[in-house]
């Protein structure tokens, strides 16, 4: 294999693990946004979803009517 084709590989492979890692965050939030709308706190949003409860605060900022 030349050195192109392997960093064409590299690239390619990161580039995959990359997206896979952004999907899993999307639904992560995905599932908070959902949690906050049934109205569930943030403290229990922060330990099932494991996200940092800055992050949380800003997706609770997105809601139309956020508490």
């Amino acid at each position: 294999m030349t050195i192109a084709e392997t960093l064409i590989t590299r690239g390619k492979t990161e580039g995959i693990t990359e997206g896979i890692t952004k999907g899993k965050t999307e639904a992560t939030e995905t599932m908070a946004l959902n949690l906050f709308g049934e109205g569930m706190s943030l403290d229990f949003v922060a330990r099932v979803t494991a996200l940092p409860t800055e992050r949380l605060s800003q997706l609770q900022q997105e809601l139309p009517h956020s508490r």
